[in-house]
């Protein structure tokens, strides 16, 4: 059997541990950055498991992170990865980077869950939300992509911050 064919039967079978996936049909690329959990449950290769765990992960700089952060084995990256980007916007974030937010506020882009979760008005639920849609442009960003409610946001205004 060719080694591509071995690597797409253990893709296959990594799917399969990890659950069926939705019932449309497959992207032939996809967006590391930008897919849906829909899109990427319906890609080959990435169960329910992977789906979370990608999008909990983001943002990408490089498709390898997928194995060097342990969110998919080497195995089933290497039958995929020919099919994998990552969106140019995550790389240019990098290279220009965000500066330092103002004293006393919490950076969005960078605190960790802990961080977040001991700002008064946020707790572990919405840190781990937070820290799931990364980046954001401005605070207000939280509220729109319903990632706080706007109440949780007004408790919390002037706490939080964005890297400019």
């Amino acid at each position: 059997m060719r080694k591509s064919a071995v690597l797409m039967a253990i893709a296959a079978s990594f799917q399969l541990f990890n659950g069926p996936a939705e019932a449309s049909a497959s992207p032939e690329i996809i967006d590391l950055n930008r897919a849906s959990v829909v899109e990427l449950l319906a890609f080959p290769g990435i169960g329910r498991m992977c789906a979370a765990k990608v999008v909990a992960a983001r943002p990408f700089h490089d498709r390898s992170e997928l194995v060097t952060r342990q969110i998919i084995p080497m195995p089933v990256y290497l039958a995929i990865k020919h099919r994998l980007f990552v969106s140019g916007e995550a790389a240019r974030d990098a290279a220009v980077g965000f500066g330092p937010v103002g004293a006393g506020l919490v950076d969005l882009n960078r605190a960790t869950v802990a961080e977040l979760a001991a700002v008064p008005g946020i707790g572990r639920q919405y840190a781990g939300k937070i820290v799931a849609a990364r980046p954001y442009r401005s605070e207000f960003e939280l509220v729109g992509r319903r990632v706080l409610p706007l109440t949780v946001f007004r408790g919390v205004e002037g706490r939080i911050g964005v890297g400019q």
